[in-house]
């Protein structure tokens, strides 16, 4: 969901920067851009250099370092547990900006 997120995050900021149809958007982003200054202090500061790899690498090999699959799924919590939060508070503002798009969508169609 991290990856997912982040994604969608950076594609709906990219339309309310380049878009016409997002521009009136550009004032009401400080809540997504606060979610997501989060989401990264939380990735960069919190989970740590091991978290951030099983953000980024594929996770079986991450995993054959580890000594005992204990270990293993212990960091793995970890970095679920600290990001749970922050993903979902970023998903939500992007699910909040886009729900306000489709109902300006919605209105100027019925006009």
């Amino acid at each position: 969901m991290y990856s997912l997120t982040m994604a969608q995050s950076t594609n709906l900021l990219a339309s309310v920067a380049t878009d016409e149809a997002w521009a009136w958007a550009a004032t009401t982003t400080g809540d997504l851009d606060s979610a997501n200054k989060n989401l990264t202090h939380v990735t960069h500061k919190t989970i740590g250099q091991e978290g951030r790899r099983l953000l980024a690498e594929d996770m079986a090999a991450v995993k054959k370092e580890y000594n005992t699959d204990a270990e293993f799924v212990t960091l793995v919590r970890k970095v679920t547990q600290d990001l749970k939060a922050p993903v979902e508070c970023v998903a939500m503002q992007c699910r909040l900006l886009n729900a306000a798009q489709s109902g300006r969508r919605k209105v100027r169609a019925e006009a």
